[in-house]
């Protein structure tokens, strides 16, 4: 059953890459042509949101069973936010929403590519569902690990402190609609992360310099 349910979470991953193509090639031609795109953008995101849950899903269960490659490597901390945001630019465009990005100059760290792009990218998409018009995008070096901030200035998280320092969500809540899968996510691949003795962590806050939320990532 395990192999049937994780084949199905495969399947259905592959085939709304395929719809999100299409989507994104139809956007830009609607876009180009002057006419109004906003029903389709609303598909669009709930189609990104889809996705990114169903990527979730399969590496927590491998991380889970002990199947993830886990694989750190040293990478370039600017090229990967940069390459990150490529994927977002139609959405950050079409609701004119800005987006900043300061990263420490020549920095390099060193972590598993997949999961922290999995991490940072689920942060991302919640700030553009609930940000006003901006969003900043920060990493540095502060006492000895590596510091991804993710802020906005939407309204902030409802209840931050039910979720700090790895803390694991307690179920779906039903007013919301939050499953919590982000946040169960966040917490195993952070976890993986270690370095003498110290290990990886995350934290959501209102104290974002821009007024709303604020993710903060910390690994060792």
């Amino acid at each position: 059953m395990d192999h049937f349910l994780v084949s199905s979470v495969h399947d259905m991953k592959n085939s709304i890459t395929l719809l999100l193509t299409g989507m994104e090639k139809t956007l830009t031609s609607i876009e180009a042509a002057g006419l109004s795109t906003t029903d389709l953008l609303q598909v669009h995101h709930q189609a990104k949101r889809i996705h990114n849950h169903l990527i979730q899903l399969l590496a927590a269960y491998k991380l889970d069973q002990a199947l993830y490659p886990f694989d750190p490597q040293y990478i370039c901390v600017e090229d990967f936010l940069h390459d990150l945001i490529t994927h977002h630019t139609l959405s950050l465009k079409t609701n004119k929403i800005s987006l900043s990005i300061r990263v420490m100059d020549r920095l390099y760290w060193h972590f598993d590519e997949a999961l922290i792009y999995g991490i940072i990218n689920n942060a991302i998409m919640n700030a553009l569902r609930f940000t006003r018009d901006r969003i900043a995008i920060n990493a540095e070096i502060v006492d000895e690990k590596l510091v991804f901030r993710i802020e906005d200035n939407g309204s902030g998280y409802s209840q931050p402190s039910a979720f700090l320092h790895n803390d694991l969500p307690h179920g779906l809540s039903f007013q919301t609609g939050n499953t919590g899968l982000g946040i169960f996510f966040a917490a195993m691949a952070a976890r993986l992360h270690q370095h003498r003795g110290c290990t990886g962590e995350f934290e959501l806050n209102n104290y974002s310099a821009l007024g709303g939320a604020c993710f903060t990532l910390r690994l060792p």
